[in-house]
């Protein structure tokens, strides 16, 4: 099979919403990738990297207008984005990678918050844990530069996928974009 053609299996994959019923991402992640043979083998292709983020800049947007698909696709951009952010993947990623994915992230994120029916507190625990591990891989004297109050809350939440306080965020935010313009 292709790389996008694994990566097809995986997001097609019948337990991927199991993906969810854990404590914490991670932890549905390290399970998602021991169960589900199509990303096993994607995780272990030189291309996965750009197979993932061809795929999620062409669709990270999921189509809310379709009622009926709106929440499989939401969930599917979901796993992709915890994909990326994967610990294993950012062995393949280029720097460069890193920055369009968080862009990419980033104008999904602004979509979302303007439409509250589609926007969720998961929305920014992804953009954290994804954007924040791609920052700690790239340029870590950006995270040593977050402000000391909110610095232990920001990598709780990069570790653990956790959604953060809202001046957590916002600071997060701001080294994201920072990041991905330079």
């Amino acid at each position: 099979m292709t790389s996008p053609e694994l990566l097809q299996a995986y997001i097609d994959y019948p337990l991927l919403f199991d993906f969810y019923a854990y404590n914490d991402m991670e932890e549905g992640w390290r399970n998602m990738s021991k169960q589900c043979n199509s990303l096993a083998e994607l995780l272990l292709r030189k291309d996965c990297a750009k197979t993932l983020l061809d795929y999620y800049s062409k669709n990270g947007i999921p189509d809310v207008e379709s009622s009926s698909n709106s929440a499989k696709s939401y969930f599917k951009i979901r796993a992709i984005e915890i994909a990326i952010g994967s610990k294993e993947l950012m062995q393949y990623m280029s720097m460069e990678d890193g920055k369009k994915a968080i862009k990419v992230m980033l104008n999904v994120l602004k979509y979302k918050q303007k439409d509250t029916n589609s926007y969720s507190v998961l929305d920014t625990s992804v953009l954290t844990t994804t954007g924040g591990r791609i920052i700690q891989n790239f340029s870590k004297e950006k995270i040593a530069k977050l402000s000391s109050k909110n610095k232990d809350k920001i990598i709780i939440g990069i570790e653990k996928g956790l959604a953060l306080d809202n001046d957590s965020f916002d600071e997060l935010l701001v080294t994201l974009n920072d990041f991905a313009s330079n």
